[in-house]
């Protein structure tokens, strides 16, 4: 006859079964939380909500890579916290990396697709990347929803400004080319296979431009943070 205490070798798997089956999911979950938490040296009680207040505070001061931090522990507490995501999509922003604030703020809409939140993370993330035509399609869309939303206001005219000024400075240095390489006598056969050539260097300045007009937005998006702060 097999004693009690040898049906069970698995001490989780034994401590389940003993409080009944309906509880021995709900148990392996709370120890696998508990056991990440020991691992983060996180307090058994803390919430996703407590370490996103503390990363909200250090972006404030300015402390990226400590807010960075915070988020990050906030998400291994519940990687499917879409306030969290957002939260390190804007870090990621400020700290050049429009590339994974383009990851964070998709993986917030594949949560909820109707988060407002996300939606303009994402189109922040394509303008900071240089997908302007991409941006001013989800700041129009992120407008339709919310029409009083300041940040896709902005995020409209400045996706416009940036386009504008892009294309602008293409066809300024196209001109210049094309008056410099008008035809002269006998070399016009030459030089009218020179202009149909496209220019190297009017997409390099496109790209100037477009890089300006980013740097802009961002020391004006880091200068709220500071104010807000004072």
């Amino acid at each position: 006859m097999i004693r009690d205490e040898e049906m069970y070798t698995d001490k989780d798997r034994a401590a389940a079964a003993a409080m009944g089956s309906k509880d021995i999911k709900q148990s392996l979950k709370m120890k696998k939380k508990m056991d990440r938490s020991r691992m983060l040296q996180i307090p058994e009680e803390a919430q996703p909500g407590n370490f996103l207040a503390l990363a909200n505070y250090e972006m404030l001061r300015g402390d990226l890579e400590k807010a960075l931090d915070c988020i990050n522990k906030a998400l291994e507490l519940n990687p499917e916290e879409k306030s969290a995501l957002v939260a390190r999509s804007k870090c990621y922003i400020l700290l050049g990396q429009p590339d994974k604030a383009l990851q964070d703020a998709e993986k917030a809409l594949e949560i909820d697709k109707k988060y407002v939140k996300a939606l303009y993370q994402k189109a922040e993330a394509l303008y900071y990347l240089g997908h302007f035509e991409h941006s001013l399609m989800y700041y129009h869309r992120g407008l339709k929803i919310r029409p009083e939303h300041e940040g896709f206001q902005l995020g409209v005219k400045k996706a416009q400004k940036a386009i504008k000024n892009a294309i602008g400075s293409g066809m300024n240095t196209s001109k210049k080319k094309l008056f410099s390489n008008k035809p002269r006598g006998k070399d016009s056969s030459k030089t009218s296979s020179k202009i149909s050539t496209p220019s190297s260097k009017s997409s390099s300045s496109t790209k100037e431009v477009a890089n300006e007009s980013q740097q802009q937005t961002l020391k004006e998006t880091k200068s709220k943070c500071s104010s807000s702060k004072s």
